[in-house]
C-alpha cells in the first residue's frame, strides 16, 4: 500500500537475507531499530513504494513518519 508518510511498523529491523523472502517476514525478536517503510512526501519518489524499508530508533518521533491503524473482522457484524 502507497502513502504519503513512511508507515513506522511493529517489526525489529534487520538486514533482509540473500535467499528469497518468505511472505510478510516478521524480522527478531529484538533488537535496537524499528522498521519503517512505504516511503513519503519528504524523499526521492524512488523511495514511495512498499518494499521501501528502513530502520529507526524506537523513540525517534519525525513528522513524516506514521502508523496504519488496522481492524480485524471478527465475523460479527450488527
Amino acid at each position: 500500500m502507497h502513502c504519503n508518510v513512511w508507515e513506522r511498523v511493529v517489526d525489529w529491523f534487520a538486514a533482509h537475507p540473500k535467499e528469497p523472502q518468505l511472505v510478510d517476514p516478521s524480522g527478531p525478536l529484538q533488537g535496537k531499530h524499528r522498521v519503517f517503510k512505504g516511503g513519503g512526501w519528504y524523499h526521492e519518489a524512488k523511495y514511495a513504494r512498499s518494499t521501501s524499508r528502513f530502520m529507526m530508533e524506537p523513540g525517534m518521533a519525525i513528522n513524516y513518519v506514521g502508523f496504519r491503524v488496522v481492524l480485524a473482522e471478527t465475523g460479527n457484524v450488527n
